[in-house]
């Protein structure tokens, strides 16, 4: 989710064109951009390796994500509206409440459909061989990976941000999780991460190539996704802390990527642009990101010490939200 925001950051500064960046901190820029393009496809794959093995459908878990980023369009709404950074009207109002339905959340939207066809899918993977399985994932791969990567006109044209891809993603998590025993050393692992993202990082810079190359259905780029994955499998440790933050990152993504927050964030509140030609600006920079990390925690776990209750009472009352289906 740290990735993520620094994703935002570049897009924002870096990719707008706007803004004359110093050699060195383009250079860092770049290298965040490479590092980090892979947090979608991880994020995913995080996903699929520990729900490959379940069949159930729990409706209650979507409606879960549902209330979540609605209720926070609505409280960022009535924030901005009373601070005037925003003008009241119905009609944003609605898409502060719903943004499922007006592109605002791509990734929510997405993941929701995942989560519902996951149990469907989950079934199908399971019951194939590991043969069949290996088979099934190589062909998607190329039709979906390699061939939006190098040719035109793919079977599928989403760039890596739809269901076809998220699916690619999850199925190569399912496949790890039943049939990869080898666990490789973390250093080959993080080595390998590291030259495939060096080589996205020399696409960004060259800027010679095909933009397809670049997205998260790239095979350089799922390739690192699957190494920096493969890294943390290698590794054993607990860690309370880590489960506790885990559960809000979602809420990271739904505060900062909010349709009235987004476009103010980093250019106008965080000031980025500003510090673009500093010597310390790598710096500053991560500083600013992990302040506005820690902050998005903050205010999700004050939402999960008060309303979180009230809401899970409420959706306790909705018999609908708590049905499970055996698939």
């Amino acid at each position: 989710m740290f990735m993520i925001l620094c994703l935002h950051a570049n897009k924002d500064i870096m990719f707008s064109g706007s803004y004359e960046i110093s050699t060195l901190n383009k250079a860092f820029m770049l290298g965040t951009e490479a590092l980090g393009i892979v947090a979608v496809n991880c994020f995913v794959m995080i996903s699929g390796y520990f729900t490959v093995t379940s069949r159930k459908l729990r409706l209650r878990k979507a409606a879960e994500l549902i209330v979540l980023t609605s209720g926070y369009g609505i409280l960022i709404f009535a924030v901005m509206c009373l601070t005037g950074n925003a003008e009241f009207s119905f009609k944003l109002l609605i898409k502060c409440t719903a943004p499922y339905f007006y592109d605002k959340v791509w990734f929510i939207n997405i993941y929701l459909v995942l989560f519902l066809l996951a149990p469907f899918l989950n079934r199908a993977l399971t019951s194939l061989s590991k043969k069949n399985y290996r088979l099934l994932l190589l062909i998607s791969i190329l039709l979906f990976s390699v061939w939006p990567s190098f040719f035109p006109n793919p079977p599928s044209q989403d760039d890596g941000y739809g269901i076809v891809s998220f699916v690619l993603i999850y199925m190569t998590a399912g496949y790890i999780r039943l049939h990869v025993e080898s666990k490789p050393s973390v250093l080959k692992c993080l080595a390998a991460y590291l030259i495939f993202s060096i080589v996205t990082a020399c696409l960004l810079e060259t800027e010679v190539i095909s933009g397809n190359w670049l997205n998260y259905n790239s095979v350089f780029i799922i390739a690192a996704s699957v190494s920096l994955f493969m890294a943390f499998r290698s590794l054993t440790f607990s860690s309370e802390k880590i489960n506790l933050i885990s559960g809000s990152v979602i809420a990271v993504y739904i505060i900062h990527a909010h349709q009235l927050i987004r476009p103010l964030l980093f250019v106008e509140w965080l000031r980025l642009p500003e510090r673009v030609q500093s010597a310390v600006y790598p710096l500053i920079y991560l500083g600013i990101l992990l302040l506005l990390f820690a902050l998005c925690l903050i205010t999700d776990a004050l939402r999960r010490l008060t309303v979180q209750k009230l809401s899970g009472k409420l959706l306790d009352k909705i018999s609908f939200f708590n049905l499970e289906f055996d698939i």
